[in-house]
């Protein structure tokens, strides 16, 4: 295994270490007893014990924030001045040799498997805050379910889509083979490096985690992206790109764009190495009225393209580029109408989308009415799958593609009745996708499978999207 830390200095990386483990404590604490405090949705119905057990909890949390503010302080200050007085990279590198993961990596390389998946994955306050249940309780999920991601050839069903127009083929409750996972909200080191255990015994080599830019006026020197990568290929290059138009509370994350380069490990016919680039992204969440998505997607697409032409050489073939993440708007909803237009969707195709307004009748939405989650006709990904592929039921548990503005009211709203006070199946019923998977036509590869995976339900308050791109 080989580490490469922020900094090419080792001491630095340990002084780098100490910091975040000053920082840490004092976070947790809080982090709990705001979770005992604040009042989760589906913790209302407990009984009085449980209610009087949490607030004992919460005064056990609330002494040791006291205790623990002074490491906190001590250990923001020197980060602060430690990214402030020394060239830092902008994400941590881990490597494993082919014989340290698990023999499951590359074995059909005619195909590529690409997943982007939201997971919510850090201090519990983020979890509760959006009616999420405890993160060790998830955290353990995820390590099980991803675990058992599939060994087989990455999903192929565009052909039955075509045929069939049938939400039922663009969907399954179990993952299968992906070669490259996109993910967004893995906010912390620790959970950030278990998942890079499990994930290496499925095979994928290099992983990209936690990333950010830390700066002053960028992040506060506070919160990462939430961005990581990980791959069953080689990860050539790697680069960070901040978005800077962020405002309140958004100035405490490092939102941006990963961007990577990636060795297929074969050569062309005329001897070029084949290579592969792919981007991972998280916009600002509720923009309200400013059109700040916009302005990030122009500064990926124009950053991607540099990026491309720098690291490509004349002795390279591009197989594949893809761009994948949490988009943070739809292609239908009518306060996204600027942002649908972008120039970005006319170089990077997204499959689900049959024109800019207007997607595909298979596709449904990606982000889940956070107060169903925990609903037991969703328990399952099966269940949960049943429910997505009625128009009507999937209303319930997924939003609509009817979003005016972006309010952090989408967090709480119900289905919108039509006049006769009846929830009915609608064109934009339960299909706000906001979760998607980009490629370059341009490219000798074409998407021959899409879908999206029921796999994590309960445990995240998004629906995972996939993409398989195979040589033409």
């Amino acid at each position: 295994m080989n580490i490469i830390g922020r900094y090419d200095n080792w001491l630095l990386n340990i002084i780098d270490l100490i910091c975040y483990g000053l920082t840490y404590p004092f976070l947790y604490f809080f982090s709990g007893f705001f979770s005992t405090v604040y009042d989760v949705p589906h913790l209302r119905q407990q009984s009085l014990i449980h209610r009087l057990t949490r607030f004992l909890w919460g005064l056990f949390f609330c002494s040791w924030l006291l205790v623990t503010l002074p490491l906190y302080i001590t250990g923001q200050v020197y980060w602060t001045l430690l990214y402030s007085c020394f060239a830092a990279r902008d994400f941590i590198r881990v490597d494993f040799k082919a014989k340290e993961a698990a023999d499951q990596g590359p074995q059909d390389d005619e195909s590529f498997g690409f997943l982007s998946a939201n997971l919510l994955l850090g201090f519990d306050a983020l979890g509760t805050f959006q009616n999420m249940k405890h993160v060790g309780e998830r955290h353990s999920e995820f390590r099980r379910r991803f675990a058992q991601l599939g060994s087989q050839k990455p999903w192929q069903n565009l052909a039955a889509l075509s045929s069939s127009g049938s939400k039922a083929d663009s969907i399954a409750s179990e993952f299968m083979r992906v070669d490259f996972i996109m993910f967004q909200e893995v906010w912390d080191r620790f959970y950030a490096g278990s998942m890079v255990q499990v994930l290496k015994d499925q095979g994928f080599q290099c992983f990209i985690m936690d990333i950010s830019r830390q700066s002053w006026s960028g992040n506060y020197c506070t919160g990462s992206s939430g961005l990581m990568l990980a791959s069953r290929y080689p990860i050539l290059e790697a680069k960070f790109i901040p978005y800077r138009n962020k405002r309140s509370w958004q100035k405490f994350i490092s939102y941006g764009a990963l961007l990577a380069k990636v060795d297929l490990g074969r050569k062309t016919l005329n001897g070029r190495r084949e290579v592969g680039y792919l981007g991972d992204l998280h916009t600002m969440a509720y923009q309200e009225k400013e059109n700040q998505i916009e302005q990030a997607l122009t500064l990926t697409q124009d950053e991607f393209r540099k990026f491309r032409e720098k690291h490509t050489t004349e002795n390279e073939e591009v197989v594949f580029a893809t761009l994948g993440g949490d988009f943070n708007f739809d292609n239908m909803s009518p306060g996204d109408a600027p942002t649908q237009k972008h120039p970005l969707f006319r170089e990077y195709l997204d499959v689900g989308a049959q024109a800019p307004g207007v997607d595909r009748d298979w596709t449904i939405g990606t982000e889940w009415r956070q107060l169903r989650i925990h609903d037991e006709e969703v328990s399952t990904p099966e269940d949960f799958r049943s429910i997505l592929v009625d128009d009507v039921l999937r209303r319930y548990y997924i939003l609509d593609a009817d979003v005016e503005v972006q309010t952090t009211e989408l967090m709480v709203c119900d289905p919108r009745p039509d006049s006769e006070g009846q929830i009915k199946a609608e064109v934009f019923g339960g299909k706000r996708r906001i979760d998607r998977i980009l490629y370059d036509p341009k490219c000798p590869t074409q998407p021959t499978g899409f879908g999206f995976y029921t796999t994590l339900t309960g445990i995240t308050d998004h629906v995972p999207v996939s993409l398989t791109l195979s040589r033409t």
